[in-house]
């Protein structure tokens, strides 16, 4: 759809270069001579012509992703049909003597290689040691990592850090506010990591109702809240000014490991709306 083309530059995949770049961090750049005979034997095999759509749809989906600058992993499911189509080449390649030691050494490798990868594909080091192993790698783009650690991991793992800080922040933002605005007060969140775990957390924290106009929370809407007294999360007082009359950093959020993004976020209390809520929703709708 016309929405799909002109607004998906924010799944930012850096470009071709950088996309493909990333495809080789995301597969393991040892994969790479079995993508390479995968193509071949979907393209130029006689035995691989019956499934050269599996080719293609490699292919098709390369090209279209890379046109959007979507995000790297969005193709790697599909190279599984690569690296079957490809030891299917490889296999009949070295069963030669003079290839043979490749049987051994190139499983080898992978392996290896493999277990360099693993810390950057789940949580399989505790995060002292992560932060301490692979924290200043740069070609991860954290190598930059702030206080209390913050920036240290990977956007895919970093983004399970912190949320019960933040939850636990606004709680006390929240319970410090007169009962009269406790029975009024919203949230309001930047984005729609913060809006879903503030939200989630309202089971164990005392929360009130959560909004954001951030992608389909933007679609929810307002809900009940009127807009009379809102608890901003991540949005620079600035900005809040330009909507309350009455605005006040209660707090910025403290978490360990968590993205450099939501280390420092200001927590804010607005009080006197300038305009009314409902009126004002469409502008805060950001899809990216």
């Amino acid at each position: 759809t016309w929405e799909f083309w002109h607004h998906y530059g924010g799944l930012s995949g850096g470009g071709p270069v950088g996309f493909f770049a990333n495809q080789l961090i995301s597969v393991n750049l040892l994969n790479l001579p079995i993508i390479v005979a995968g193509l071949l034997f979907y393209f130029r095999a006689p035995a691989g012509k019956p499934y050269r759509a599996l080719g293609w749809a490699y292919v098709v989906l390369y090209v279209v992703l890379t046109l959007i600058n979507a995000k790297a992993y969005f193709l790697v499911p599909i190279y599984p049909v690569l690296y079957a189509g490809g030891a299917f080449l490889i296999e009949r390649g070295v069963a030669t003597a003079r290839w043979r030691w490749v049987r051994l050494a190139y499983p080898v490798a992978l392996g290896v290689s493999g277990l360099f990868f693993v810390p950057l594909a789940m949580p399989a080091l505790p995060p002292a040691a992560y932060a301490h192993s692979y924290g200043t790698l740069s070609f991860l783009g954290n190598s930059g990592a702030g206080q209390n650690n913050a920036g240290v991991f990977p956007q895919y793992l970093g983004d399970r850090f912190g949320w019960d800080t933040l939850a636990a922040t606004v709680a006390d933002v929240y319970r410090s506010l007169p009962p009269d605005q406790q029975r009024t007060a919203c949230i309001f969140a930047q984005n729609y990591g913060e809006a879903s775990a503030l939200d989630f957390y309202r089971a164990r924290f005392p929360l009130p109702p959560v909004i954001s106009g951030h992608n389909n929370f933007f679609l929810w809407g307002p809900g009940s809240c009127d807009g009379s007294v809102i608890i901003t999360v991540g949005l620079a007082p600035q900005e809040v000014q330009q909507s309350f009359a009455a605005v006040q950093l209660a707090a910025t959020n403290q978490c360990h490991y968590c993205m450099s993004g939501e280390y420092g976020v200001p927590i804010i209390v607005a009080t006197q709306p300038l305009h009314r809520l409902k009126d004002q929703w469409p502008g805060v709708k950001h899809f990216d």
